[in-house]
């Protein structure tokens, strides 16, 4: 049991250790599959060379996902000693390197023209009702903030806590109609 437990935890150990220096698992596939990168994109035109640096990419992941693969077989059974040594040794192998660079070259590349060909959003549009409702709960909010020091000062005046719970309700009260409505129970159900 013992045993059992030290292979689990090392083999954890070395896929967190390959996550930190190459992403996350999900990332490294070849995009065929549900989660991959360039899943959801659809029939989206892309220039030639964003296209190989596409393909570079999963090109240069598939061969780092084949080596480290081999690199884990190796390991069952180490200390968790050996297999931080044999990751680390993996991590500076000059072709694991060489592949983590083309992946990082390419990424700039495929990024920027996405940042470059993002759709425009519109801004948002702001009505009358909603600026007022935005200053009354800022005002409502800085009047809140001036009760709280107040009572701290004089903590048995009725006064002063009646009219915070006023201006809390208040405060309560457009934080409801932002949301809609202020229905209470489960908001995703029709009955709510």
């Amino acid at each position: 049991m013992k045993k059992l437990l030290i292979i689990l935890i090392t083999a954890a150990l070395g896929a967190s250790c390959l996550q930190a220096e190459f992403g996350d698992r999900t990332r490294l596939r070849d995009g065929s599959g549900t989660g991959g990168m360039w899943s959801g994109m659809g029939d989206l035109e892309m220039p030639e060379d964003v296209e190989a640096a596409k393909d570079s990419i999963l090109a240069a992941r598939t061969i780092l996902r084949a080596s480290r693969e081999a690199l884990m077989a190796t390991l069952e059974g180490k200390t968790r000693e050996e297999i931080r040594a044999a990751v680390e040794e993996w991590k500076a192998l000059p072709e694991n390197k060489a592949q983590a660079d083309i992946i990082r070259e390419n990424m700039v590349i495929v990024r920027t023209w996405f940042r470059e060909n993002r759709p425009h959003r519109p801004d948002p549009v702001y009505t009358d009702h909603m600026k007022q409702r935005r200053h009354r709960f800022s005002e409502i909010t800085g009047l809140i903030r001036d009760l709280r020091g107040d009572l701290e000062a004089d903590p048995e005046n009725e006064e002063l806590k009646a009219e915070l719970r006023t201006l809390l309700q208040e405060r309560k009260r457009l934080m409801r109609k932002r949301r809609g409505g202020g229905v209470g129970g489960d908001r995703r159900s029709p009955e709510g």
